[in-house]
């Protein structure tokens, strides 16, 4: 498994991000927003290649802002192992063609391959794992998954402490985070306090 990789000296940003398609043709960057999974939760997804110049995303924007009671932080995740959606579903149980080491408490990433009219993807946290073919979702993905959508389980990758402030901790530089060679790169800012996390807003470009 690869690590993501932190560049030491450049300044961070805020971002706020809405969960995008894995494959993402023809740009040289790409700029997103964060999704609410509940009030103190909140994630952005970076594509993992771009038909334009690259298959690893590489941020150079980060803005945030936490307003919890507790300690926030911003949290990477790396992709762990990845499985195939087999049947249509809307609800919290998603059919795969294989569990693959998923394990409750850990996020999954569903990309909606399939519906290049969402071009989205989603986060979700994994409730129960059972079978050798069914992975149980806290709450049901928004767009349902349909067969040949890839699934993506996560593992805790960097780690940056954000300010408990209205004021947005920001980072810019020309690389903070790298992730994977073709794969989504998972941000997700949180705490287990009472307050409102926001991911404002994050840039990415595409490493060759």
């Amino acid at each position: 498994m690869k690590k993501l990789l932190v560049i030491i000296g450049l300044a961070i940003v805020s971002i706020t991000s809405q969960a995008q398609n894995n494959f993402y043709g023809g740009v040289a960057g790409f700029a997103t927003s964060g999704t609410a999974l509940n009030a103190g939760t909140n994630y952005a997804i970076l594509p993992g290649y771009s038909g334009a110049n690259g298959s690893t995303p590489l941020i150079t924007f980060l803005s945030m802002r936490g307003l919890s009671t507790t300690p926030i932080t911003l949290q990477a995740y790396n992709v762990a192992s990845t499985s195939f959606v087999t049947s249509t579903n809307t609800s919290t149980t998603n059919f795969v063609n294989s569990t693959n080491g998923y394990v409750a408490g850990n996020w999954i990433v569903i990309n909606h391959t399939t519906q290049p009219t969402i071009q989205e993807s989603e986060a979700r946290l994994i409730s129960a794992v059972q079978n050798t073919n069914q992975v149980v979702t806290t709450s049901a993905f928004t767009y349902p998954a349909i067969p040949g959508d890839v699934t993506y389980q996560e593992s805790a990758g960097a780690l940056i402490s954000v300010a408990t402030s209205a004021t947005p901790t920001t980072i810019t530089g020309n690389g903070i985070l790298s992730g994977q060679p073709g794969n989504p790169l998972l941000l997700v800012i949180s705490s287990t306090g009472a307050g409102t996390n926001t991911i404002d807003a994050v840039n990415s470009t595409f490493l060759k």
